[in-house]
Formats: structure tokens, sequence, C-alpha cells
């Protein structure tokens, strides 16, 4: 039951949630080019991925507090102006060949866009309660596998048939696009308080929560499971380029597949979610991850690399996601009072960790596309850990 009569429209909350992932993801498929043109290494180029996840990671902690003084909705706009102009600088850095100013082009794209997870889960938050939250937030990941699976297809069509540059002229008009949409949301926020802009009053806040054992261990529980999607799109263009000969434009497609995985995921999570405890769901994501990542493995292991075993893995992998993601989120906000200060950290710490995660993968010696289904089978192993530990914490508001 909705306990605020402002609600946000699904409709725009699923591109407003999908913001950031767009933005990153898009121009995967150009990756193999863009490596070409700067001529750079692949871990070189992958740091365009890396780096803007981070900026994303930052720009979780930035929202909170500006929302609660501002409003939610004038926190977007001001998000949505920055990820315009981050994106008008990589189209310089590109056109000037300048790889540095790229990177920081793309750091402060990442800290623009970042608003699009931190506003949707806070007014999420204002408006719903848990359990309808839970259902609310496995249905937007249904639009989370559509709008950036989209983004990649229509970035593999510019890159094979117009330039891979094309892809970040392509992302100046769909930040234009954010913003003018969230025109028409509601504003949730029921009062402003514009102490909330005092440095020393939003440290006194963030810090407040490490108490919560419960919310550490769900935001661990997000970091080592959020990076699956940037994982396989820093990953996999090369798999599909160099070890099986595959277009951008095929690729493209073909990478569709997993990304509606995480599409049946999120309905299916939202089916299950009033059904079935936080931990149950986690549980349940946890072992399907595992098991399609051990068997991923396997069959790398095998030497069977080939489009089958490159995306139909990943398929079962993305389905898992959305039961590990809906539950550990809202059971770690849940036990927060400010939840706006909640949602910006738990998504910043799942964000720091995936970072930390690629960036071991980046540099990791093996030289192989086994390197994919490696580290999936590691971070389902570490997921069962962590819900064994997350299992014995006693636990507040889950229903």
């Amino acid at each position: 039951m909705a306990i605020s009569q402002k609600t946000p429209q699904t409709f725009i909350l699923l591109f407003l949630f999908s913001f950031s992932n767009f933005l990153g993801l898009m121009y995967s498929a150009a990756l193999p080019d863009l490596t070409s043109y700067f001529n750079i290494s692949e871990g070189a180029a992958q740091q365009t991925i890396a780096l803007y996840l981070a900026g994303f990671g930052l720009g979780q902690l930035i929202y909170g507090p500006i929302s609660l003084a501002i409003g939610r909705k004038k926190a977007i706009y001001i998000g949505c102006g920055i990820a315009t102009l981050g994106s008008l600088l990589c189209i310089i850095a590109i056109e000037e060949n300048l790889f540095v100013l790229l990177l920081i082009a793309r750091l402060m794209t990442a800290l623009g866009a970042a608003c699009g997870l931190s506003m949707t889960f806070t007014m999420i938050n204002d408006a719903f309660t848990p359990v309808e939250g839970r259902k609310k937030i496995s249905v937007l990941l249904g639009g989370f596998a559509f709008f950036p699976a989209i983004g990649i297809y229509i970035g593999g069509i510019l890159t094979e048939y117009y330039s891979w540059k094309a892809c970040f002229y392509f992302l100046i008009l769909y930040s234009v696009f954010i913003f003018a949409l969230s025109f028409f949301l509601p504003e949730t926020l029921q009062e402003r308080d514009v102490g909330h802009l005092n440095p020393i009053r939003i440290l006194r806040t963030y810090f407040s929560h490490f108490k919560h054992t419960l919310f550490l261990f769900c935001s661990l529980i997000l970091g080592v499971s959020g990076g699956v999607v940037y994982i396989f799109a820093a990953e996999a263009p090369y798999i599909a380029t160099n070890d099986l000969n595959i277009s951008p434009n095929l690729y493209g497609l073909l990478n569709l597949i997993p990304f509606f995985g995480l599409f049946l995921g999120g309905f299916f999570s939202s089916h299950i979610s009033n059904k079935l405890q936080p931990k149950t769901l986690i549980l349940t994501g946890s072992l399907i991850y595992c098991g399609a990542s051990l068997l991923m493995l396997i069959a790398f292991g095998l030497g069977l690399v080939n489009p089958s075993s490159l995306f139909l893995f990943p398929f079962v992998i993305f389905f898992s996601f959305p039961m590990i993601f809906s539950s550990s989120s809202m059971l770690g906000i849940s036990l927060s009072s400010q939840k706006s200060y909640a949602a910006s950290l738990i998504n910043f710490l799942q964000i720091l960790i995936g970072v930390l995660i690629m960036e071991m993968v980046f540099f990791f010696p093996i030289e192989s596309a086994a390197i994919l289904p490696l580290v999936y089978s590691t971070v389902g192993a570490v997921l069962l850990v962590l819900w064994t530990i997350l299992n014995f914490l006693p636990a507040k508001d889950e229903s």
C-alpha cells in the first residue's frame, strides 16, 4: 500500500533507474574500436568503464543530502545537467584524441548520471512500504535489463554502420531526454531541510549507518553481485571480437540474451517477493548464480567457447541478480530512519566493491576467455559465504 499520495510513475522510474547504466554500457560494443583509435591496451580502454563506475559510486553520496535540502526533482535536474556536460566533454576528448580527457569526462558523466539510481531508490522509499518497494524495484530491474540492452544494441549498429564515435553523440541526446522526462515526476519529499547541506551533518549521518552490521552485509552482497553486468560489458566484447570474430552489430544483438534473463528475473522476483522472506530470496538467487557460473567455467575449461556458452550462461546468471539486488537493498535501507542517506550509502558501497572487483579482473594475469566464468564462479562462492553470515545476524523489518 502506498504511504504517499505523490506516487512516482513507474514508466518514468524505468528510464531514471536505468539512466546511469545506459550511459555506462551503451558503447561497450565499440570498446575494441576505441582501443585501436587511441592505440591503448585493452586494460586501459576498460578503465573508461571502471572509472565511470567509480564516479557513479561517488555520485551516490552526493544526491541523498542534496535531495533532502532542495527536493528530489531538483537533484535529478542537477544530475542530468552534469551528465550532459560530461558527454559533451567526451566528444571533445575523442575529436582531439585526448584519452586522459576522455577518462575525466567519463567520470564527470557518471557523477551526473548517478542521480538516477539514487533518486529512484529514494522516491520509492518515500512513496511505498518495504514489501511494495521490493516488488517495485524487481519490476524496475526488468526495465534495467531492457534499456541498457537496447542501448548496447544501438551502439553495435552505430559502430558497424556509422562510427564508434556516434555512440557518444547519442549519449548527449539521451541525457537531454532524461532531463525532459523528469519534469513529469512528482516531488515526493515532504519537507525540505537545507541543514542537510552541512558537511559535518552529512558525515555524521553517513557514519551512523556503519553501526548496523546487517546494513553492511547487505551492502557487501550488493557489491559482490552488482558487478555482474559491468564485468560482462567489459570482458565480453573482446571475447566476441578476438575469439569468436563476432561483428559489433551481431554482438549488440546477441547481447540482448543475458539482459533478457535480467528482464525475466526482475518479474520473477517481483512475483515471489511477497511470498518469500528477503534472506530466502537472496539465497535462492545466490544458488542459481553460483550454479550457472560453475557450469560456464566447466564449459570454457573444456574449450567450449562459442556464442551459446558466452551468452546463455550469463542469461541464467543475470536472471538470478534481481532476487539478490531487490531483497538485499530494501532489507538494508529499511533499517534506517534516514532512507535517502541509506539508499545513497548502500549504493556507494556496492559500487565501490564492484569497482575493486573490476580492477582485479582487468589486471588479472589470465589472458583468456576463461577469466569471465572464473570471476563469476568466485563471486558465486563469496555470495554463499556472505549469505551464511547474514543468516545469523539479527534482522529488523523484513516484512
